[in-house]
């Protein structure tokens, strides 16, 4: 493992590289990115902060994927995680699996890549990747390093380099720049999805907004969005279904205390949330606490015990990251770094995602951006509204849906209204309707013939 920082870091494995490929990297920025010339975060950031908008990146170039408005999100609103629909992956964190929990998806096939990147503050482990994108840098696309650059990066580690972790992709690969002023904070990649399918309500007729499960994200402390909607910093959220969006699992479900904010997230095939958040949470004595590097389930979720706080399945120092907390998982005491490193995005992939090409221009359609001419047909009235459960959203409930559902109710992150509903649709027929006169879950009703 002393090798792991030179065979993963500074020489390219083919082997396992880039699984993006044409696909590219979703990505958001914070407020003040400013991009390479000719990139897509170039050209929002001439016109308005792009911290609303989501970007997909590759190859030195990036573009501009879906606009802040198909969500409803305002100037000054900054996505600080994302995740698009749910992972086709499931990760497997029993308990009893001791360390291995978090580490391998469920099938048993393939260990869990966590991929993430980090905050401007974040120093990393000695010998990581994080570290030396911080006191040195990587010059790639005919930019010269400039470090600190490491929070425009992705990096990426796994069970067998538990404690280190490799470079993903470079900032400038995304098309982000670092360095434009001191103390080169800009271009600081805060969200981050490795495989999202392409969005297309538009077509086939009827044209409809983003619907709820297109996909799923946070949004920082301070945007202007989050009181309109009754949300807050902490909340995952998701479409509503009329072009604006709602809370899909509020932070107190999360186990996440007012103003923790949180800020990195990955959901699995299950719907489970893994996520880290931006100020560090105690949590009851026996367990250790919720740092801003770790890698946390919702309360109660992998402990036995709910204490109000979100449950660590990976700490901080697992990932190669400093990490301040004083207990280890078991709860003994441990000598603490001398920070928390911040993750700040979050995805978990079969294999390390480097190096990634350029990527097909893909863009995210939905009402109210419309193509002209590109739909015969138009729609009347409100538009459909599909359960949450139903995951390949075709208005029809199966039974793998239904009980995925009931199993997220019973973990505490679905409404039980909601789960009712879901079984009920299943056992009556799976073919459902939405009807605008009823809320939610009656506006959900079996189709009848």
């Amino acid at each position: 493992m002393k090798q792991f920082h030179l065979c993963l870091y500074l020489v390219p494995v083919l082997l396992i590289a880039a699984i993006a490929g044409a696909q590219g990297v979703n990505f958001s920025v914070t407020p003040g990115a400013a991009g390479l010339k000719g990139t897509g975060v170039a050209a929002q950031a001439a016109v308005e902060s792009p911290s609303n908008d989501v970007f997909i990146g590759g190859g030195c170039i990036n573009y501009l994927r879906l606009l802040h408005t198909l969500l409803g999100l305002a100037p000054g609103d900054d996505i600080d995680a994302l995740c698009y629909q749910f992972s086709k992956w499931r990760v497997n964190f029993d308990i009893e699996m001791g360390q291995d929990a978090g580490w391998v998806f469920d099938d048993g096939e393939y260990d869990v890549v966590w991929h993430f990147s980090v905050d401007p503050a974040a120093l990393g482990r000695s010998k990581t990747a994080v570290a030396f994108e911080v006191n040195v840098g990587s010059g790639f696309c005919d930019v010269p390093p400039n470090p600190n650059e490491a929070h425009g990066d992705f990096f990426y580690t796994y069970f067998d380099a538990m404690g280190e972790n490799g470079l993903g992709a470079d900032e400038s690969m995304l098309g982000l720049a670092i360095g434009l002023k001191p103390p080169n904070m800009e271009d600081d990649l805060n969200a981050l999805d490795l495989d999202a399918r392409p969005i297309d309500r538009l077509c086939p007729s009827p044209e409809t907004p983003l619907h709820p499960g297109d996909l799923f994200f946070s949004l920082a402390e301070g945007s202007p969005s989050l009181k309109e909607a009754d949300a807050t910093e902490d909340d995952i959220l998701t479409p509503n279904g009329y072009g604006r969006f709602m809370v899909y699992v509020s932070g107190e479900k999360l186990g996440i205390q007012r103003g923790a904010d949180l800020d990195a997230l990955f959901m699995d095939a299950k719907g489970m949330p893994f996520f880290s958040i931006k100020h560090a949470l105690e949590a009851d004595k026996t367990y250790p606490d919720a740092n801003p590097g770790d890698i946390l389930l919702p309360d109660g979720i992998f402990f036995a015990t709910k204490d109000g706080v979100a449950d660590e399945l990976i700490p901080a120092r697992d990932l190669g990251l400093l990490d301040a907390d004083k207990k280890t998982r078991s709860g003994e005491p441990r000598e603490p770094d001398q920070q928390d490193d911040n993750l700040d995005a979050l995805d978990a992939q079969p294999k390390p995602v480097q190096w990634p090409e350029e990527p097909d221009t893909v863009r995210d359609w939905a009402l109210p951006e419309i193509r002209e001419g590109e739909c015969e047909e138009e729609g009347e009235g409100e538009p459909p509204l599909p359960h949450p459960g139903d995951l390949d959203i075709n208005f029809r409930m199966v039974m793998s849906e239904a009980i995925a559902y009931c199993a997220g109710w019973q973990a505490g992150t679905n409404p039980i209204g909601y789960a009712i509903r879901a079984i009920y649709l299943w056992q009556n027929g799976e073919v459902y309707v939405y009807d605008g006169a009823q809320t939610p879950p009656m506006c959900w009703v079996p189709e009848t013939k």
